[in-house]
């Protein structure tokens, strides 16, 4: 396995009243940070309402049919909506453990030449500085048949 971090580089969105999230030419959207993500990053700019943490990234070079992609998150807050080129891989709801340990998705069909990847929340009022929003992303590319079968569901 192969594996690509995508821990840098990510901007964080905030909903303005009823418009929503902002796409990533907002005003707003010029907080950067890196990973681990913490609830610290939003404090002071944002008492309630929705947030994205957003990221670009290329396709991998000399990618193959035999070949799968993951996108693999680890600690990532529930309640998480994650999109990738405007696609919903998955809505998660919050739960009484607040975070989910590792969660993968196989997108090698859904991969463009350039990618958006977005982590959408619905509140971050009740965020404390300590509270780990998502620690790592990945793309993790597998090629041998006995690696797809070890992947978590």
């Amino acid at each position: 396995m192969y594996r690509i971090r995508l821990g840098s580089a990510w901007r964080v969105h905030f909903a303005h009243g009823d418009a929503g999230l902002q796409p990533p030419d907002s005003d707003r959207s010029d907080i950067k940070f890196d990973l681990p993500a913490r609830g610290e990053i939003l404090q002071g700019l944002a008492k309630s309402g929705s947030f994205a943490l957003r990221r670009s990234f290329n396709r991998p070079s000399n990618l193959n049919d035999e070949q799968r992609v993951w996108l693999t998150f680890t600690s990532l807050m529930d309640g998480a909506r994650i999109v990738l080129n405007g696609s919903v891989l998955s809505a998660k709801s919050a739960t009484e453990s607040n975070e989910v340990a590792l969660t993968s998705f196989e997108v090698h069909d859904q991969l463009r030449p350039s990618n958006e990847l977005a982590i959408e929340f619905e509140s971050c009022s009740s965020l404390r500085s300590d509270t780990i929003i998502l620690a790592t992303v990945s793309l993790d590319i597998e090629s041998d048949i006995a690696e797809k079968t070890r992947r978590p569901g």
